[in-house]
């Protein structure tokens, strides 16, 4: 009686072995998934911060590229204004020059066997003169506005540069901000997978040794016992 209880209890720390370690296997077998699971979300998660760094170099590459664009239309832009204001200041070269003062006279130089008088010649003179500057003032607001409109043109192309200046910029920032978050996420993600298989190899050395402890113990009882079936033949 005492052997077959001893025996009973044998098979019983059998059974809750072999239970303990299917336990462990299921176990070891779900910590593997998620070790599979965190790797994978962990390769992701690298590549989205090589896209992210992809992205932000093209666009600090693309902002460098708009402000030398708008310092070009910043000097532009001052180049149009003095020249509007030197073009305020002077008159046409054009309709004041020696040539062009010398057309006053053809039409006597046309008629020289008629004589003009002279109050005559100064009154057509004058009246000239004065057509003449009507036709310099026209033309220095006709050039004034053109200059005028290429540089609200400038001024706007400026302004736009800018503003999508200050949207790169924006963007840079908003990017970073979403590569640190990533770049944390990932540290955390693999110290979380650092942790799974730290346990996965205890698991899976605790299990190694709970399969070869119930052989141990079967030898020794078999050794303390002898052949159990053959003292009850």
């Amino acid at each position: 009686e005492n052997v077959q209880k001893d025996l009973d209890i044998c098979y019983h720390e059998i059974a809750a072995l072999r239970n303990d370690l299917a336990k462990k296997s299921n176990e070891v077998k779900i910590l593997k998934k998620n070790c599979t699971l965190s790797e994978e979300k962990l390769r992701n998660l690298e590549e989205n911060v090589e896209v992210l760094k992809d992205n932000i170099d093209s666009r600090q590459k693309y902002s460098i590229k708009n402000k030398s664009a708008m310092t070009r239309l910043s000097s532009t832009n001052r180049m149009l204004i003095d020249a509007l204001d030197a073009l305020q200041g002077n008159t046409n070269p054009i309709l004041t020059s020696k040539s062009t003062n010398n057309l006053l006279g053809t039409e006597d130089r046309d008629r020289p066997g008629l004589l003009v008088p002279i109050s005559k010649n100064k009154l057509n003179k004058d009246t000239q003169h004065l057509e003449y500057e009507e036709t310099e003032k026209k033309f220095s607001m006709f050039q004034n506005d053109k200059l005028r409109e290429s540089l609200l043109r400038v001024s706007r192309e400026h302004y736009r540069s800018m503003k999508n200046s200050e949207l790169l910029d924006a963007k840079v920032v908003e990017l970073r901000a979403s590569l640190r978050a990533q770049e944390q996420a990932n540290r955390k993600l693999k110290s979380e997978l650092d942790e799974v298989r730290i346990l996965l190899n205890a698991d899976t050395g605790a299990a190694g040794a709970e399969v070869v402890a119930p052989a141990d113990t079967s030898n020794v009882r078999t050794y303390q016992f002898g052949q159990l079936d053959s003292r009850f033949k």
